[in-house]
């Protein structure tokens, strides 16, 4: 029987998903008469109590080291806000977006995933799918059902990391999601929102972040970096030198220039370079307007 190394390297496509739960705890105002738990008719109205929004995201890393072109959000919306979150959708392209009753990570919300995020990018590629122990989601019937080729044959290898393994051959927990959490951090810690008493923690905010993560982090230049994370995790033998989110976006001589409209600068784009201010990279959403492709950014 082959190793789960050998596995990776012949196939065209390998994919690992990880879910991430985040809970985003927004600041709670309470007026007079507004009891500890909202009305029906005071939920939703951010002015008079703020409710706690808890998302899933699912990242996903390819084994030629790329991420996949869509990453995906599970939440609970009602009616009134799903119309709003639609147009969200149509805003951040790059983030697919869907809705549950309880919130909670469900078969029908992984399935989902399965066939609105990951079935695109494979098409019907034959590929190796390695995922992790939760329960149902290890049915292989249920990626023989959903991957298929014209033929009607199955496309997916599905292999499963053991229980309390993925620190250790997930590639997501070993390396790569670190580097996610802190383009994150860099995102809501910032001395421009501190000074303002702002928070970026609202539910557009929550998408806008993702899809700003994943337009930077989909770059090519981090390419040796998503190896890495393979490497980390004895699931290949190539390693090389890479930079990492601070050397590429944070470099200590950005801060010696100025965004082009003369502001403090920020951060430094990952696709085009570009120097720019916290207001014009987040507030502006430059990643709806960089137009370089992730697959030449070097």
């Amino acid at each position: 029987m082959r190793s789960l190394t050998q596995l990776i390297t012949a196939s065209k496509i390998s994919v690992v998903p990880v879910p991430v739960h985040v809970q985003q705890n927004s600041h709670r105002k309470r007026v007079k008469g507004c009891p500890g738990k909202p009305t029906r008719h005071q939920q939703g109205d951010a002015d008079v109590y703020s409710t706690i929004f808890n998302h899933h995201v699912w990242t996903s890393l390819a084994s030629y080291f790329r991420m996949p072109p869509r990453v995906y959000m599970a939440g609970t919306f009602g009616p009134r806000v799903q119309k709003t979150v639609n147009e969200y959708a149509k805003m951040y392209s790059n983030v697919v977006i869907t809705s549950s009753k309880s919130g909670k990570l469900t078969p029908g919300l992984y399935k989902d995933f399965l066939r609105n995020a990951l079935k695109p990018y494979v098409q019907n590629e034959k590929f190796l799918l390695l995922i992790d122990s939760w329960g149902e989601h290890t049915n292989p019937e249920w990626y023989d059902e959903m991957f298929q080729d014209d033929k009607k044959l199955p496309t997916c290898t599905m292999k499963v990391i053991p229980p309390k393994c993925t620190p250790l051959v997930q590639p997501c927990d070993v390396y790569f999601y670190r580097q996610v959490k802190n383009l994150i951090k860099h995102l809501q810690n910032r001395a421009f929102l501190i000074e303002r008493d702002r928070q970026i923690n609202s539910r557009e905010d929550c998408i806008k972040i993702q899809s700003i993560v994943h337009h930077q982090l989909s770059s090519s230049i981090f390419s040796d970096m998503i190896r890495y994370a393979w490497f980390a995790s004895n699931l290949t033998h190539d390693r090389t030198i890479f930079l990492n989110v601070n050397q590429v976006c944070f470099p200590t001589d950005t801060l010696k220039n100025k965004c082009f409209c003369k502001n403090a600068s920020f951060i430094r784009c990952a696709r085009c370079h570009a120097v720019l201010c916290f207001p014009c990279f987040y507030d502006n959403y430059h990643s709806g307007s960089c137009d370089i492709p992730a697959t030449s950014c070097h």
